[in-house]
């Protein structure tokens, strides 16, 4: 048994519908859309994605050049911010919260923290954005 993404395979398919060498069938788009459900464009999409860049272009998804979101923090002010959480906490705290080190970082109140776990779910890294609603940067 194959296991293969769905659009994959409906890839697949177009393109074998599509094949006019040899003894492919080569039906119209139309008939395409009608015989496998799917819209003109996809069809239209996947001929030329398969004329101009091939086979693996059409059957494997695009790797993303930048990531979703930007980073936060660059490896400088991520070992900044590090260093301040290892570090002893301001009088009258046991400890570093998270509130904490935005306070002390930027004059903001508004925090998103990310806070990647590992397999002992411990915090392995702590990232901190003030977002525009801050006047200080993290330098």
């Amino acid at each position: 048994k194959g296991k293969a993404p769905a659009k994959a395979i409906l890839k697949a398919r177009i393109l074998l519908k599509a094949d006019q060498a040899g003894d492919g069938p080569g039906w119209l788009d139309a008939e395409i859309v009608e015989a496998l459900d799917t819209n003109l464009m996809m069809v239209m999409r996947v001929r030329e994605t398969f004329v101009t860049k091939g086979l693996d272009a059409v059957l494997t998804r695009k790797k993303r050049e930048t990531p979703p979101t930007p980073p936060i923090f660059d490896g400088e002010r991520q070992a900044k911010l590090t260093a301040l959480a290892c570090s002893k906490p301001p009088p009258g705290h046991a400890r570093w919260t998270i509130r904490l080190l935005a306070e002390h970082y930027s004059a903001t109140i508004w925090v998103r923290a990310r806070v990647n776990l590992d397999e002992t779910r411990r915090p392995s890294v702590l990232m901190i954005d003030a977002g525009s609603r801050s006047s200080k940067r993290f330098d």
